[in-house]
């Protein structure tokens, strides 16, 4: 139970990095918004949320703590919701943990020009993602970003959360997404090449 739990780690405080802000189920939860992303089918990602409601339901009968809303709940499949129940863990955003202890604001403040990436760039980039708190920071210090991406499946409107910024696909100049994976540093090579006149734009 939890009391053995708080025993055992009597004078040690847990603190859980999350990369997502969602909640363990729902629309945008572990299983609905992020399985399909690692290969679930629409009948595993069914599967997946009855498993992770069960585990909602079961945590809430042995320690009495109902962790279906929990925001940052959803991280890593549902182990910081369980993680903040079962060990009092408090879950933070990793992004502004990790930038903090960096000093990455201050690179940023003094940067010409950003540049970051993910792998696909989507609805889900505009969560607790790397994608987004550098967008934010770009924003803040009102700095010119390139976001580097293996395919770009973000609406257009939604392009605007992040500030309008530059988007380079490799799905732009690959056959496809073995051949992009397999060449990565050349098509980003070739992507830097066709948005040369671009260059311009980021001068100091």
């Amino acid at each position: 139970d939890r009391s053995k739990a708080q025993h055992l780690l009597r004078g040690v405080s847990i603190s859980c990095l999350c990369d997502v802000t969602d909640p363990i189920i729902g629309p945008t939860g572990a299983a609905r918004r992020y399985a399909s992303q690692k290969g679930a089918s629409e009948v595993e990602v069914s599967l997946l949320e009855d498993g992770l409601i069960n585990y909602i339901h079961c945590i809430q009968e042995q320690f009495g703590i109902d962790i279906g809303n929990l925001a940052y709940g959803a991280a890593a499949g549902g182990v910081a919701g369980g993680l903040h129940a079962v060990c009092g863990s408090k879950l933070f955003s990793g992004f502004d943990q990790i930038a903090l202890w960096t000093g990455l604001e201050d690179a940023v403040l003094q940067a010409d020009l950003i540049i970051t990436g993910e792998g696909c760039l989507d609805h889900q980039s505009l969560e607790g993602k790397v994608i987004r708190g550098m967008a934010d920071l770009a924003k803040k210090y009102d700095k010119a970003l390139i976001i580097i991406t293996g395919i770009n499946k973000l609406r257009e409107q939604d392009q605007h959360r992040l500030g309008n910024p530059t988007i380079w696909s490799v799905m732009e100049v690959a056959k496809n997404k073995s051949d992009a994976m397999q060449h990565i540093e050349q098509y980003i090579r070739e992507l830097i090449v066709r948005n040369k006149t671009d260059w311009a734009n980021y001068a100091p």
